[in-house]
């Protein structure tokens, strides 16, 4: 007896010409198709209902007070603009992601661009912080980036920053 033969001949493709099985019927090819788009459909409509919830989606005044540490030089975002959207997550969390570019004079006199990136995630109990600040010159003066982190709980607090030019 082949491995072939050993196949249920309920389960087993039948050989064709050369070694080739032979194609699938028809019937058995639609309902493989209905299927996939069955599966497709109810995949769709889990993971549209469980995407969050916009609450807000506002641009709103921006003020910052930075220090670009890389040379000490203090530079001030008196009249920012930032984008913030809030968005209510199925498990019941508000996570508010703030954007924001600006364009600054420092104390020093470099100009700068500044670009902001900051996450808040809240939910009963916890707590997670997390913001980039960027703080790149358009001149001389260092570029300084700056990452800050802080989570609760445990209460902890993590900053890295890396001056280049």
């Amino acid at each position: 007896m082949t491995e072939f033969e050993a196949i249920p001949h309920s389960i087993r493709a039948t050989p064709h010409r050369r070694g080739v099985p032979r194609k699938v019927g028809v019937a058995l090819t639609l309902k493989f198709a209905l299927l996939l788009v069955a599966c497709s459909v109810m995949m769709g409509m889990q993971a549209s209902s469980a995407s969050a919830e916009v609450i807000a989606n506002e641009w709103r005044q921006f003020v910052t007070f930075p220090v670009n540490t890389c040379n000490g030089e203090f530079v001030p975002v008196m009249n920012g603009e930032a984008h913030v959207v809030q968005r209510l997550q199925p498990d019941g969390s508000l996570v508010t992601s703030t954007n924001g570019h600006f364009v600054a004079i420092g104390t020093l006199g470099n100009q700068y661009e500044l670009n902001w990136q900051e996450r808040l995630v809240s939910a009963p109990g916890q707590t997670m912080f997390s913001s980039r600040q960027l703080i790149l010159s358009e001149g001389p003066a260092p570029n300084h980036l700056v990452t800050f982190v802080f989570e609760f709980p445990p209460g902890t607090f993590t900053a890295t920053e890396r001056c280049t030019g």
